[in-house]
């Protein structure tokens, strides 16, 4: 019995709660807007489940766990579509009871206005995640919001850093801080302000960030040109 305990636990942390996908509409195919697949833990930052909760997770961990009107009403993820129209319930009448529970298809994912916009919460999990120079816009002061992106609002393909952070579990490592993700012979703690990699989430950085982990610098240089065309 404690086997079986200690297993149910460990697909828990990993999976997050695949029952929970039946509390709320459409809970098995909400897509996954960086790829074609679904987004198995609809109320985690992890596609998979488990890990922090995302903002619907924290809201439907207020709404008891259920799926409420006050829930489907929401907006969690400030796209300007409702939580009952992303998951296919815009008119909040969907019920777990239901013997034909889903009105349409779900068209979005809750928490992830992020497509377009990256997620915001990702640069408090790195040094200086707020404050990575924009290598590109050639202004001084301008900022890379989405520093595992290829576009500086962030969304779409993933940088390199982007693909090193997405492997190091979205947590600032010793490893991922000593690697050189892009190439251009600084590390990545060198880029963000955390030489010594000693930084830890919460903290204060020892030195402010003075380059992007994910592009090649100097522009100018032919390996990087080279590097930031691949």
């Amino acid at each position: 019995m404690q086997q079986i305990l200690i297993s149910v636990s460990l697909f828990s942390l990993v999976y997050g709660f695949p029952w929970f996908q039946g509390r709320i509409p459409n809970g098995n195919r909400v897509p996954n807007p960086c790829n074609r697949g679904t987004w198995l833990g609809v109320g985690h930052l992890r596609e998979v489940g488990g890990g922090n909760r995302n903002i619907f997770g924290q809201d439907f961990f207020q709404a008891g766990l259920r799926w409420t009107v006050n829930l489907c009403e929401m907006d969690s993820d400030g796209d300007g579509k409702t939580n009952g129209e992303e998951l296919g319930d815009p008119k909040c009448e969907w019920y777990m009871e239901a013997t034909n529970p889903v009105i349409f298809n779900a068209t979005g994912h809750p928490a992830l206005a992020a497509v377009v916009f990256g997620f915001p919460w990702f640069r408090n999990d790195i040094p200086n995640g707020n404050n990575v120079p924009d290598p590109c816009s050639g202004q001084t002061g301008e900022i890379w919001k989405g520093v595992g992106h290829d576009q500086a609002p962030g969304g779409g393909p993933r940088n390199q850093f982007g693909l090193d952070f997405k492997g190091a579990i979205f947590e600032w490592t010793k490893d991922l801080c000593q690697k050189d993700s892009d190439q251009d012979g600084r590390t990545n703690g060198e880029e963000l302000g955390d030489p010594d990699c000693t930084w830890k989430k919460g903290g204060t950085p020892s030195a402010a960030a003075s380059g992007h982990p994910g592009i090649c610098e100097p522009l100018s240089d032919p390996k990087c040109a080279t590097v930031n065309k691949k």
